[in-house]
């Protein structure tokens, strides 16, 4: 058979072939893995307007090797009942998990209020509805320190009282802290705003002022991110919200 008319016979075909390795669906499918997934965050957020400027509340994605943000965007200012709305484009496959979080200014992690772990989910949008969520520093430090650590010892179970008389549970924490006198370290108060270093608080959790005290505290805490966050809301002025 001559060669030429071999030749027109098969570059129709070679065409369609070529035209069925490039639809639409494939590139479309090569595109969302380069630029990513988008979250939109829904939230009704309280105590938002007191973190110093040191810190940013933000919506990131982190990857399970580091405390550093792979990708952040700062909340916006909540509406005035507190409605906040957040939309986080360009979530690659190495983000691992989505946090509303505060971070400090190297975008590294300070504290999580609320996680969604990224899955490999191929939908174009994953929803993040937090609810109504306390994120002042304060809350941040009950929910982080105070609620997993502290209440072990520091709060009345059934008919018990809370060691040294120290209530550190929900709805008391505050009152129990802030400008009242230590019963341990004589002309000191537990909470001192505007001083972190003469707080008890901070000595207990940062110093070996416990050392000799029933209990050790110095260990409690070992995160130098919380320890940070402590002084820093006790230096901004130990606010409630």
């Amino acid at each position: 058979m001559n060669r030429k008319f071999i030749t027109v016979l098969l570059l129709p075909a070679l065409l369609l072939l070529v035209a069925a390795c490039d639809d639409g669906r494939i590139y479309e499918s090569t595109a969302a893995g380069r630029e990513g997934v988008v979250v939109k965050l829904t939230g009704v957020l309280s105590g938002t307007q007191n973190w110093p400027s040191k810190y940013h509340l933000s919506l990131a994605g982190f990857d399970d090797e580091s405390a550093y943000a792979v990708i952040a965007k700062e909340l916006p200012e909540p509406a005035d009942d507190g409605t906040v709305t957040l939309v986080l484009s360009g979530v690659t496959d190495d983000v691992t998990s989505v946090r509303l979080c505060a971070l400090d200014q190297l975008r590294r992690l300070a504290v999580t209020f609320s996680e969604h772990v990224v899955t490999e989910s191929t939908a174009d949008t994953i929803y993040m509805n937090v609810g109504a969520l306390d994120v002042s520093m304060f809350g941040a430090i009950q929910q982080s320190v105070f609620n997993t650590t502290c209440v072990t010892c520091h709060q009345s179970l059934g008919s018990g009282k809370a060691a040294a008389g120290l209530y550190l549970s929900e709805g008391k924490s505050y009152a129990a802290l802030v400008g009242q006198p230590s019963t341990k370290v004589e002309g000191k108060n537990l909470v001192e705003p505007g001083n972190a270093a003469e707080s008890v608080l901070h000595m207990a959790l940062a110093t070996d002022t416990t050392s000799t005290w029933r209990y050790n505290h110095s260990s409690l805490v070992v995160s130098e991110q919380l320890l940070a966050l402590i002084d820093n809301w006790i230096s901004n002025g130990a606010l409630e919200n």
